[in-house]
């Protein structure tokens, strides 16, 4: 896969998973905010560590798709995945 190729296909692996990151966080706020002050939800702590869990994966994938990035950019080796694909 030719290089320019490669940098787009990482460009957009990070701005899909910082829109990842972006949803998680959205819904674990809207979760949080659900949950009335004062009054205890029986499911409440599992419905928190789901959103929160949900959160955290898509923070590691964000921060794998920089990574990937950054180490193209840098040192210029394309990630193995992206050089067996001739047509993204």
């Amino acid at each position: 896969m030719e290089q320019g190729k490669i940098e787009r296909a990482l460009h957009a692996e990070v701005e899909r998973s910082r829109e990842l990151v972006n949803q998680t966080r959205d819904e674990f706020s809207f979760r949080i905010s659900a949950i009335p002050t004062g009054v205890p939800m029986p499911d409440g702590p599992g419905y928190i560590r789901e959103s929160g869990g949900a959160y955290r994966t898509a923070l590691r994938a964000f921060v794998t798709s920089l990574r990937r990035l950054n180490e193209f950019l840098i040192d210029g080796k394309a990630p193995p995945d992206l050089m067996n694909h001739e047509d993204q």
